[in-house]
Protein backbone atom coordinates (compact mmCIF):
# COMPACT_ATOMS: atom_id res chain seq x y z
CA UNK A 1 0.00 0.00 0.00
CA UNK A 2 1.05 3.41 -0.96
CA UNK A 3 2.33 5.52 1.83
CA UNK A 4 0.35 8.48 -0.48
CA UNK A 5 -3.26 7.06 0.05
CA UNK A 6 -3.44 8.74 3.47
CA UNK A 7 -3.14 12.27 1.53
CA UNK A 8 -6.30 14.31 1.49
CA UNK A 9 -6.38 17.13 -1.29
CA UNK A 10 -8.99 20.11 -2.06
CA UNK A 11 -9.45 22.13 -5.22
CA UNK A 12 -10.20 25.74 -4.97
CA UNK A 13 -11.73 27.37 -8.29
CA UNK A 14 -10.65 30.91 -8.15
CA UNK A 15 -12.34 31.86 -11.54
CA UNK A 16 -14.41 34.81 -11.76
CA UNK A 17 -14.50 35.55 -8.09
CA UNK A 18 -13.56 39.56 -7.19
CA UNK A 19 -10.05 39.98 -5.78
CA UNK A 20 -10.83 40.42 -1.92
CA UNK A 21 -13.63 37.35 -2.47
CA UNK A 22 -10.70 34.99 -3.86
CA UNK A 23 -7.91 36.29 -0.92
CA UNK A 24 -10.50 35.65 1.70
CA UNK A 25 -11.03 32.04 0.23
CA UNK A 26 -7.43 31.40 -0.35
CA UNK A 27 -6.96 31.91 3.90
CA UNK A 28 -10.01 30.54 4.64
CA UNK A 29 -9.15 27.13 2.77
CA UNK A 30 -5.55 27.32 4.48
CA UNK A 31 -6.94 27.71 7.81
CA UNK A 32 -10.27 25.02 7.28
CA UNK A 33 -7.66 22.39 5.58
CA UNK A 34 -5.39 22.48 8.30
CA UNK A 35 -7.90 21.94 11.30
CA UNK A 36 -9.41 18.98 8.81
CA UNK A 37 -5.49 17.65 7.96
CA UNK A 38 -5.38 18.41 4.92
CA UNK A 39 -2.29 18.21 3.34
CA UNK A 40 -3.05 19.39 -0.51
CA UNK A 41 -4.29 22.34 -1.30
CA UNK A 42 -4.61 23.41 -5.33
CA UNK A 43 -5.52 27.06 -5.86
CA UNK A 44 -6.28 27.67 -9.88
CA UNK A 45 -6.16 31.00 -10.57
CA UNK A 46 -6.00 30.68 -14.15
CA UNK A 47 -3.18 31.64 -16.91
CA UNK A 48 -4.39 35.52 -16.60
CA UNK A 49 -5.39 35.37 -20.59
CA UNK A 50 -8.26 37.32 -20.53
CA UNK A 51 -9.44 40.68 -19.60
CA UNK A 52 -11.77 41.08 -16.85
CA UNK A 53 -15.16 44.01 -16.68
CA UNK A 54 -12.80 46.78 -15.94
CA UNK A 55 -9.90 46.31 -18.68
CA UNK A 56 -7.87 44.57 -16.07
CA UNK A 57 -6.01 41.17 -17.21
CA UNK A 58 -4.77 38.63 -14.90
CA UNK A 59 -5.53 40.05 -11.43
CA UNK A 60 -5.68 36.94 -9.27
CA UNK A 61 -2.67 35.39 -11.53
CA UNK A 62 -0.38 38.31 -10.43
CA UNK A 63 -1.46 39.06 -6.86
CA UNK A 64 -1.75 35.44 -5.73
CA UNK A 65 1.35 34.65 -4.73
CA UNK A 66 1.61 37.24 -2.34
CA UNK A 67 -1.09 36.36 -0.54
Amino acid sequence: MSHYSSLKEVEVDLHNFQRETAKRLVINTIKESYYKNITIIKFITGSGNHINSIEEKGVLYEVFPSW
